[in-house]
């Protein structure tokens, strides 16, 4: 399963260049609901894995997992594409 955010610009500024990249530095930190702890371990209890791919114009979230895992993971990927990001994630880079 996954989620496509259609996000980013071809044509980057200095001021924005790399955005994506940093998303991807953080992509199991939330804020608000969960934890890069909390994130990890849901992971690696399901049996599955969790990967964020981007280009310069989408970010695109994906996981497998067993099938009675579907809504865990699936609230997990939400939280991760649509939480803010703390300051203490964004140090991380």
């Amino acid at each position: 399963m996954g989620i496509f955010i259609d996000v980013g610009s071809r044509d980057e500024t200095h001021e924005n260049s790399g955005s994506l990249l940093a998303l991807k530095n953080t992509y199991l930190k939330t804020l608000k609901h969960t934890n890069e702890t909390i994130n990890y371990g849901m992971i690696q209890m399901t049996g599955g894995e969790c990967e964020m791919d981007y280009d310069e114009e989408s970010i695109y979230y994906k996981a497998n997992c067993f099938e009675y895992d579907v809504t865990d993971v699936f609230r997990m990927l939400g939280d991760l594409a649509f939480e803010p990001r703390s300051i203490l994630a964004a140090n991380v880079i």
